[in-house]
């Protein structure tokens, strides 16, 4: 890295503050996280600092401060995230497998009245929401017949489509 003249001038200008001046500043900060005019230069005049320099800690150290709260609330907020989407994954899968269940009953039951080739569920066994169905259109054949009501069937496929 190259140095310039203007960058050896702050290096010269930066000033560390002692321990007891630190401690100070910190006492302060606790009590108030700004300063007043009238504070600042006396506590400017009891450090042996200029007051511009406490205005410039008291402001360094507020921006330290909600970087910090920033990165807390982040690491918070991404722990629940991934707690969250860990709950999801498995009620995803429990929910996967009650479909698997789901169907697989729907299948001994039209497997045992079967007619002509072509199982029916009855005896108030539905399907009643298109939403269900769509649900189960990837582990359904065209060949089920689900009734709707007494007067009406449909197959899978018009579910489906």
């Amino acid at each position: 890295m190259y140095t310039t003249a203007s960058s050896v001038k702050k290096m010269k200008n930066k000033i560390k503050f002692s321990d007891e001046q630190i401690r100070s500043l910190q006492t302060i900060f606790d009590s108030e996280t700004k300063i007043e005019p009238k504070k600042k230069v006396q506590l400017a005049r009891e450090l042996g600092l200029k007051p511009r320099q406490v205005a410039i800690w008291f402001q360094n150290k507020r921006a330290r401060r909600k970087t910090k709260k920033l990165e807390r609330d982040y690491s918070i907020l991404m722990a629940n995230y991934n707690n969250l989407a860990s709950r999801f994954d498995v009620l995803k899968k429990e929910k996967q497998s009650l479909l698997i269940q789901k169907l697989k009953e729907i299948e001994e039951k039209a497997g045992n009245s079967s007619n002509g080739g072509e199982s029916t569920i009855a005896n108030g066994e539905n399907i009643k929401s298109e939403v269900e169905a769509a649900e189960l259109k990837p582990y359904l054949s065209g060949k089920h017949v689900f009734s709707v009501d007494e007067n009406s069937m449909r197959s899978a496929a018009d579910y489906l489509n």
